[in-house]
């Protein structure tokens, strides 16, 4: 088999109608695959009111967790 042979059937074998449909359906795929992958909500948009009252919210979380925290700390320390 010479090149001119090889290129015959290389040609036939790019140009068939299957090989092309194939080749679309699995670019098409990997696209979609891609998409679904690296999607991102929009993060939620709130009033300015709604957003004062989650940070008091947080705040208030936080001053209540650091004072369990300091009275565990103070019972540990008389017990011991």
């Amino acid at each position: 088999m010479n090149f001119s042979e090889v290129q015959d059937v290389i040609q036939g074998v790019f140009t068939d109608f299957r090989v092309i449909l194939c080749t679309i359906c699995v670019i098409a795929y990997l696209e979609l695959i891609a998409y679904i992958v690296n999607y991102r909500k929009k993060p939620k948009h709130f009033s300015k009111k709604k957003l004062k009252a989650i940070q008091a919210s947080v705040k208030k979380e936080e001053q209540e967790a650091a004072s369990t925290e300091a009275q565990a700390e103070a019972s540990a320390e008389t017990t011991e």
